[in-house]
């Protein structure tokens, strides 16, 4: 069972849903308090939602397993609203039963608030797996991104770029250092004398 928690119950609640948007995102190192901060100024203003994963055995007290937070966000370019799922965590294995209800819950949500699709990015096996066997589920696309405040010493970027430049040119190299020192002054802001 999901049930979708009122401004109040998150409020009541934000210790332990914080805890679980930490945890479903380890990678987000960036997630300082005042980041978190705004997560729960948008959940208690209705711009996103926070949802509870329970079990349904009893109805009157439902047992909490997982915290879900979602956001409808709009795509511009495409001019559609896509609900996408922001964080996802749960203190134990979630059954068949409670996936089937996540994916129902949110399917019936997004559409009833004209949403084209609900979306996710994730790197665990387990839940691209069962997306991907979803008859209506896309796992085949591929989440990049980068960091632009981690500073990449040239040194790493020639590596990569003479190993992409070999790769394309089946082992004929075309690296030219000059364009390389050029395009990194140019481009990235780089001195000369750093290079």
């Amino acid at each position: 069972m999901m049930l979708k928690l009122l401004p109040q119950q998150v409020s009541d609640n934000w210790d332990e849903i914080k805890q679980a948007i930490l945890l479903a995102n380890p990678a987000q190192s960036y997630m300082t308090a005042e980041r978190l901060n705004n997560v729960l100024k948008s959940i208690l203003l209705e711009e996103s939602q926070c949802w509870a994963l329970c079990d349904d055995l009893n109805p009157e007290d439902p047992k909490i397993h997982g915290i879900c937070v979602t956001q409808i966000m709009m795509d511009n370019l495409a001019d559609v609203r896509n609900l996408t799922i922001y964080a996802l965590y749960s203190k134990k294995l979630l059954t068949g039963k409670m996936y089937l209800s996540l994916f129902l819950t949110l399917s019936k949500f997004a559409k009833a608030n004209s949403c084209h699709r609900v979306m996710a990015y994730t790197e665990v096996p387990k839940i691209i797996d069962i997306v991907g066997k979803l008859p209506n589920g896309h796992s085949n696309y591929t989440f990049l991104s980068w960091d632009v405040f981690r500073e990449v010493k040239p040194k790493e970027l020639r590596k990569i770029i003479q190993n992409i430049d070999n790769e394309l040119n089946h082992g004929n190299s075309q690296y030219d250092e000059v364009q390389f020192k050029d395009t990194l002054i140019k481009n990235g802001g780089y001195n000369r004398e750093d290079i």
